[in-house]
């Protein structure tokens, strides 16, 4: 197969007529899941498309389809955004996962940035991830700041964090 990796985004009004699309190419591996900000700016997550290493990324979109920002999410090996949120106060939550030796040992990931993409806390717990690696991450918080966080592991798996 030939080309380079592209992401497309898409805004869709009232009836389904769009005003945008941006295609983000080579950088961009593959997009898992957004959030929306009270101002409309939309906060993509998902990996980068590097070679041997894979990066977390989050990519921040105006509304009006233009890239503001860009952070991504290295360590040793693999790293995967699966999920993000935004709170009203701008802060940033992601949810993921790294895999640092490869396979076998794995990290489920969950950071917290503030609005300038800063990590306010980052928390990290070990388990066996299932096969290739693919091991959604989610969560969410609550009114009062606390966060709920879910993932896979195989049973029997001591978890540390």
């Amino acid at each position: 197969m030939s080309g380079a990796l592209q992401a497309v985004f898409q805004n869709l009004r009232g009836f389904g007529f769009g005003d945008w699309i941006l295609t983000l190419t080579g950088s961009v591996a593959q997009p898992f899941d957004m959030a929306v900000d009270s101002s409309g700016n939309l906060y993509a997550s998902g990996s980068t498309a590097g070679s041997p290493n894979t990066d977390g990324l989050l990519v921040k979109i105006t509304p009006d389809g233009a890239v503001l920002d860009k952070k991504t999410v290295t360590g040793s090996n693999y790293e995967m955004i699966d999920s993000a949120e935004v709170d009203s106060s701008g802060n940033i939550f992601l949810f993921g996962y790294n895999i640092p030796t490869g396979l076998g040992q794995g990290q489920a990931l969950v950071m917290k940035l503030n609005s300038s993409y800063g990590i306010t806390w980052q928390k990290k717990f070990e388990y066996t991830p299932f096969a290739n690696d693919e091991d959604p991450a989610t969560g969410g918080f609550d009114s009062s700041g606390n966060v709920y966080f879910a993932y896979g592991f195989y049973s029997g798996q001591n978890r540390r964090g």
